[in-house]
Formats: C-alpha cells, sequence, structure tokens
C-alpha cells in the first residue's frame, strides 16, 4: 500500500476562481492518469507482439533497432517496415471525487468507463541497412515509434443529461538511431540513441458550478493542458548464439524526461467561449532510473521458434521536479514521482509451414502488464485548513499494483521480398476499489479491459 500526502493551494483568482479551484486547482503534479498508460516494453511489430512481446533474443527485422540493437545483426539485407493498430481497450471503475459546489466536504463519486479506442495508422515505421567498412560489416537503423499512448477519454456523470467530459490525446513519440556490429562471429553488440519528443493535449470541461453556497447561478469552466516533451537516453545492446539457443540483453541509461505545460483555466459563456481565465506554465523533469532486460530463444527445429524476455524497470526510484511559472512556492525538487516498478515477463512462440509459394506462420504469446500507477485512488480524508474554503488537504493511498495478464496470437504471409503480419491482444482484471470521502465511503469494482489489434508490413530495398 502506497500513500502520499498533498496540499492542494486553491487561489481566489477572479470572481469564479474559487469554484475554478475546488476541481482542477493550481496544484498541478505533472502527468496524471498513469494507470491507464502502457509504459512498458513489449516488442513492436505484428510477429512480436503475437508472440507475447519477446524481442531481445530474436531476430524482429527493422524493429530490432530500437528494442534490442544487437538484434539487427540478423538482418542480411536492407529492409524497412510500418506497423498500425487500433486500441479498443475499456475499463470501467468509479470517478475520482468532484467537488460539487463551494461548500467544503461536498462531493460526488459515481461509475464511468474509460476508454481509448482509436487508430493509428503508423504506430511505427523504421528501417535497417548494412554496409562495409575499414573490413567489418555494421548495420545501422532508427525510426518513429509511439513509447507511450496517453489517448483517453471518460465522463463524470454528475448530471446525466450533461455530464462533465475529459479527454486526452496524442502520445510520446521516440524517435531512434542505431549502428551494430558483430564482435565475433557469433556475438552481436549496438548502441542506439532514442530521442523523445511530441506532446500530450488534455481537456476537461466541468458542468454546473456554483459561483458560491448562496448563489443559484451556475457556469461551466474549461481546463487545458498542452504538453511537450523532450528527452534523450541510450540503450546498449548484445546478442550471442549458442548452438540452438541465442541470448540477448539490453541495459537503458538513465536520463531526464523534460515536460513542458501550458495550463489554461477557463470560465465557459453560453457559446462555449473561453472567457476570465488563468494561465500558468509548469516545467516538469521525471528523473528516470537504468532499467535492464534479458532474453532467451531457442530454436530446437528450423521451423519452431520459443523465447522468453524478462524486463526489469525501477521505476519506484524515479523522482521529480516541479517549476512553477506564476506559483513559486508551489515549486519542489526530487520528490519522489510515487511510481510503481515495472517488471514485465513475456514468453512466446512461433511455428512456421512452408507453402511453396510463401511461408505462413501461426504465432501465440502471453505477457503481463504492469501498471506505473493505480488509477483507484482513495480520497482518506479531506479536511478544509481554513475557512476561506480555499485551502484543501488531501490524503491519497494506491491500492496494490495492477498487471493483468495479456493473450495473444497472430499470423501472417511471409513471400521473397515482402511480408505482412497481423496480431491480436487482450486480456482483462478486476480489482476492488474504495473511494473514501467526508460523507461516505463508495465501494466497487476497477476492471481493465484491453483489446489490441496490430497490423505490420515489411519489404526488402
Amino acid at each position: 500500500m502506497k500513500v502520499f500526502t498533498g496540499v492542494v493551494a486553491l487561489l481566489l483568482l477572479l470572481s469564479f476562481g474559487s469554484a475554478i479551484g475546488q476541481q482542477y486547482s493550481q496544484y498541478y503534479d505533472g502527468m496524471n492518469k498513469l494507470g491507464f498508460v502502457d509504459f512498458n516494453s513489449s516488442g513492436y511489430g505484428a510477429r512480436s507482439r503475437a508472440m507475447g512481446g519477446v524481442y531481445l533474443a530474436m531476430p524482429n527485422e527493422a524493429y530490432g533497432s530500437f528494442e534490442n540493437p544487437a538484434t539487427m545483426t540478423t538482418v542480411n539485407k536492407s529492409l524497412m517496415s510500418l506497423e498500425l493498430a487500433n486500441f479498443q481497450d475499456k475499463h470501467k471503475g468509479l470517478t475520482e471525487p468532484r467537488m460539487l459546489t463551494s461548500q467544503a466536504n461536498t462531493f460526488y463519486v459515481g461509475k464511468t468507463d474509460y476508454k481509448n479506442q482509436r487508430t493509428k495508422l503508423v504506430n511505427q515505421a523504421g528501417a535497417v541497412a548494412t554496409f562495409t567498412y575499414a573490413g567489418r560489416d555494421w548495420w545501422v537503423g532508427g525510426g518513429y515509434r509511439s513509447a507511450a499512448d496517453f489517448s483517453l477519454e471518460f465522463d463524470i456523470p454528475v448530471n446525466a443529461n450533461d455530464p462533465d467530459k475529459y479527454e486526452r490525446e496524442k502520445d510520446l513519440v521516440g524517435l531512434n538511431l542505431a549502428i551494430a556490429t558483430k564482435l565475433m562471429e557469433n556475438i552481436s553488440a549496438g548502441v542506439n540513441l532514442n530521442l523523445y519528443t511530441r506532446r500530450y493535449e488534455e481537456d476537461y470541461i466541468g458542468r454546473q458550478f456554483k459561483y458560491a453556497d448562496t448563489s443559484s447561478t451556475t457556469y461551466d469552466y474549461h481546463y487545458h493542458d498542452k504538453s511537450n516533451f523532450s528527452g534523450a537516453n541510450l540503450d546498449f545492446g548484445l546478442a550471442g548464439e549458442l548452438s540452438i539457443f541465442t541470448l540477448g540483453a539490453v541495459v537503458r541509461t538513465p536520463y531526464i524526461l523534460r515536460q513542458n505545460a501550458f495550463r489554461l483555466m477557463g470560465q465557459l459563456d453560453p457559446y462555449g467561449a473561453d472567457i476570465n481565465g488563468y494561465i500558468d506554465r509548469i516545467k516538469v523533469k521525471y528523473k528516470i532510473p537504468l532499467s535492464y532486460a534479458f532474453g532467451l530463444a531457442v530454436q530446437p527445429v528450423e521451423n519452431i521458434t520459443i523465447a522468453a524476455d524478462c524486463d526489469i524497470k525501477p521505476y519506484s526510484k524515479t523522482k521529480k521536479t516541479l517549476d512553477f511559472e506564476d506559483s513559486d512556492d508551489m515549486d519542489y525538487t526530487d520528490k519522489d514521482a510515487q511510481w510503481n516498478d515495472l517488471t514485465q515477463f513475456r514468453v512466446g512462440a512461433e511455428y512456421v509451414f512452408d507453402a511453396g509459394f510463401a511461408k505462413i506462420p501461426v504465432r501465440a504469446g502471453i505477457h503481463n502488464m504492469p501498471n506505473l500507477q493505480f488509477v483507484s485512488m482513495t480520497i482518506a480524508d479531506s479536511a478544509r485548513i481554513d475557512s476561506s474554503a480555499l485551502n484543501y488537504h488531501y490524503t491519497y493511498e494506491y491500492s496494490d499494483e495492477v498487471n493483468p495478464i495479456i493473450i495473444s496470437f497472430g499470423s501472417g504471409i511471409k513471400f521473397e521480398k515482402i511480408w505482412l503480419d497481423v496480431a491480436y491482444e487482450f486480456g482483462s482484471k478486476e480489482y476492488d476499489q474504495a473511494m473514501r470521502i467526508p460523507t461516505e465511503t463508495v465501494v466497487d469494482k476497477v476492471k481493465f479491459k484491453y483489446s489490441r489489434l496490430y497490423l505490420s508490413v515489411g519489404m526488402l530495398f
């Protein structure tokens, strides 16, 4: 059980500032709702997806450049790859408590569906090429990938006919450039440079807030966060063959992921436009620790491959720094980010039929999906600090780590110079959930349900 305490400082900015603050205040903690974001390092491409996401000791075509760069040395000719993805994740659970009016200790907690339903035409794209220099063979690769998908939407049905609405879109993107060579006939090494970029945009529309306890007038408000990300690190990879076995390992260097957030809170007029507002810019730094992974693949006969990976990310050591442009009293440095460790196990198998005109693979696999942060927070205490109704004190408790099991399968068709693969992943798990607010304790189940379809194509060039 993880516990942390935070002081929510809500400032009266304009005539509507108090009511805005009670739901989305100036208290800001960087990336949120991370229980819905997959920060694991499962493999890319429908071949790897269908085999449980294994990749560390398995040739994975052009995808290897940003997975284990040492595996690029299995490529005999230059090739390129592209992955498409369709997500139909749908989770159920309690909403976060929503303060109804400016009166302290007046909350609403309800049930809702949390959705990530989108099609990504380019979830990954990359290439690997081989060349000879100084009497040695070299492989170079690079590309684009979605490193973390932030997409999420849900309603808070305070008013069934006009619910609060939350939407977040876009993702954290990784660009990479990798190089590899063979140290010995059966041992390869590679290094990969990752550049993290892009952004997410977050919107929340809150309905029917009162100006004050004694007022009958209500209004809607808009909360908007546009965050840009940047960061860089290196991956060092090794791969070695011994008879029917292949071993692989990767070490990922620590790095700082920077988030530059532009935040707007504004009252909405009857036509939905922002009027009267508060703007702030916040710089967030996440100190991501070193992580590592190792894997084994075995090919007992020519057309059968069995592989397993263990991936360890000690993210509980992550530290976070916040720097507010407008509110220096809320800054902090190297605070515990309250993230979970991510330890992922991946197992998969492939059998390849030779149909004469093409090769037809059949694949299956399984992996766990640990979450960075449990989404179901419990408010254990909520009390007014002073009589201004502008300051509240919350204590949050996070339950045990969410860690559902994901099953996958797939197939494809491979011709001499072009191949097509498809994979499907699914899995679900329920957890007990409780929200303790000053007036009552609401108990229910939170259910995580994942459904993802992948299509990838590769070709020689």
